[in-house]
């Protein structure tokens, strides 16, 4: 029996991203095309979740997890649209950091994007995700007329920070002692996202 990895969402090691910038390598993968991977066991599994935009409207549905091999971390929800008469079935990609967990109930709540929002955005064919792609997700959903410049630690850029997506839900248990751990070595829970950070952080 192959050995299953695990897939974080919505926390992880802090990325280290040493691939080459702008190269079309595939170091995003969709999670339904890893049969070797699993959603690591603290986390929740949002895919099929409903999700709601800034109008409490219901514009989608989370259909798949696009993962960077490197770190094993979630960047990407492949949304579902919703159909309306004109398109049935429509998938865009948004960053994680643009996600929020509702805290009652199994929806995916993207306080800053709406049904337009989705509709502006290029359609994802499920292909090869390059960085320059990447990065003209990043600045259509920041309404700038311009690529987003490119970076050796691209996901530190907001569009993928994760402090907010657990909302009141609890956060992994592994993730919540290490963060206690850190405070009393004297840093800062917000910089420990995992143990291979904690103990990358005090060598």
């Amino acid at each position: 029996m192959s050995e299953r990895h695990e897939v974080h969402v919505g926390h992880g090691r802090r990325p280290s991203d040493p691939t080459i910038m702008g190269n079309d390598e595939s170091r995003l993968r969709a999670l339904s095309d890893l049969p070797d991977f699993r959603i690591a066991a603290d986390d929740p599994d949002i895919r099929n979740w409903t999700v709601r935009g800034a109008n409490g409207d219901v514009i989608g549905r989370v259909h798949d997890l696009v993962i960077e091999m490197d770190t094993r971390q979630v960047r990407y929800l492949d949304i579902a649209v919703a159909p309306t008469p004109e398109v049935r079935d429509r998938h865009v990609l948004l960053p994680i950091g643009l996600a929020r967990l509702n805290d009652d109930e199994d929806v995916v709540s993207l306080g800053s994007i709406t049904r337009e929002t989705l509709a502006s955005l290029t359609p994802y064919d499920h292909t090869n995700l390059s960085r320059d792609r990447e990065r003209e997700l990043v600045a259509r959903l920041e309404r700038r007329g311009e690529p987003i410049a490119d970076a050796p630690r691209f996901y530190e850029h907001p569009a993928f920070d994760t402090k907010n997506f657990w909302g009141a839900r609890r956060k992994p248990e592994a993730l919540m002692t290490y963060q206690l751990i850190a405070i009393s070595m004297g840093g800062d829970q917000q910089e420990i996202e995992s143990p291979e950070t904690l103990t990358e952080d005090r060598r």
